[in-house]
């Protein structure tokens, strides 16, 4: 168990331990309406649809316009470290999948929800299960920890985009703001066409509709990589291709990005499109069994047991099988899921 000495690299808004924050905080200071600009940074997120919608509303995502820096070393490190656990989930998964044996116990995998069955014994193309790798990552006591690993429907990248951009749009204008590269949008799309042997591959984003939390990453996504944004009852699937209904006609498509829970549910025959090679889809069913939270306490041990180093460690789980009092003891140094 981890006990936090500090929240952050902030001791006030204008104290920061880290002196690489030095220059940023003094261009922050010299502007007096700092804070106007703030809520005007939010309001156009607002109006622009930078939102996340819940069970009854669209819910705004406030944004603070100043960043978390990294050093150019710790980045380098959580890159490399996270490349290492994507490569042993792919592992794992694969050895799940052909029915080899896992330091996960067969009966936790087998009564995940997440578990497929019919992906048993399937090569799945290029032999990728992940192309998208979403981490969720807290610094504590000055060390990045993993809480989460996303898998299944990773999300979250479009907002840190948008946001940097609209911060960069309305504090450009009265401070000299460096030249970001950013390269997320350009990765994702390359990625995105190597999940298929086409050359130039007709990829589509799968969006159950503008009531799904993450609405507006489908939106953003599909406006910013040329993708198409259909949902389920754009779909029809024929013998030997899937083809999406648009206003110009039936368009054949070879890469899904889903973005949608119940695949089955609400397209019932792209598991069997799948299956036979059909279409790829991105990522590949059953990745679940690979985040969900039980599988997360093995993630050392399945690292180990593939023999690929855990460059960014996570924190220490509770054994499975302890007690409720064993969690609410501890619980003010915990995340819980």
């Amino acid at each position: 168990m981890i006990k936090p000495r500090k929240m952050s690299e902030a001791r006030s808004f204008f104290e920061y331990d880290e002196p690489y924050y030095s220059s940023l905080i003094d261009k922050i200071g010299k502007i007096s309406n700092f804070f106007e600009y703030v809520d005007l940074i939010n309001e156009l997120a607002y109006k622009e649809g930078f939102t996340f919608y819940t069970q009854t509303y669209f819910r705004s995502i406030k944004i603070d316009p100043i960043p978390r820096i990294l050093r150019y070393q710790e980045f380098r490190e959580i890159s490399n470290g996270l490349k290492n656990r994507a490569l042993a989930i792919n592992k794992f998964l694969y050895a799940t999948y052909h029915g080899e044996d896992t330091p996960v116990p067969k009966s936790i995998i087998t009564s995940s929800p997440y578990f497929r069955p019919e992906m048993m014994d399937f090569d799945p193309p290029k032999g990728i299960y992940v192309y998208i790798f979403g981490e969720d990552i807290v610094k504590v006591n000055g060390l990045p920890l993993i809480l989460e690993d996303n898998v299944r429907i990773p999300s979250g990248m479009s907002y840190a985009i948008k946001a940097s951009e609209l911060v960069n749009r309305i504090l450009g204008k009265t401070i000299s703001i460096p030249k970001q590269e950013d390269d997320g949008l350009i990765l994702l799309r390359k990625t995105l066409k190597y999940a298929s042997d086409t050359r130039d591959p007709v990829i589509a984003i799968l969006t159950d509709g503008t009531l799904n939390s993450a609405y507006f990453e489908h939106k953003f996504y599909s406006d910013n990589l040329d993708l198409l944004l259909i949902e389920p009852s754009d779909l029809v699937i024929k013998d030997g291709e899937v083809v999406a209904k648009t206003l110009d006609g039936e368009i054949h498509i070879d890469v899904i990005y889903r973005r949608i829970e119940d695949l089955d549910v609400l397209t019932p025959r792209l598991m069997k499109a799948y299956l036979r090679g059909w279409v790829n889809i991105v990522n590949a069913p059953g990745t679940g069994i690979a985040d969900d939270k039980i599988t997360f306490c093995y993630m050392p041990q399945i690292m180990d047991y593939f023999g690929i180093k855990e460059g960014v460690r996570q924190p220490f789980s509770i054994p499975l099988g302890a007690s409720k009092e064993d969690v609410i003891n501890k619980v003010e140094n915990m995340v819980l899921k």
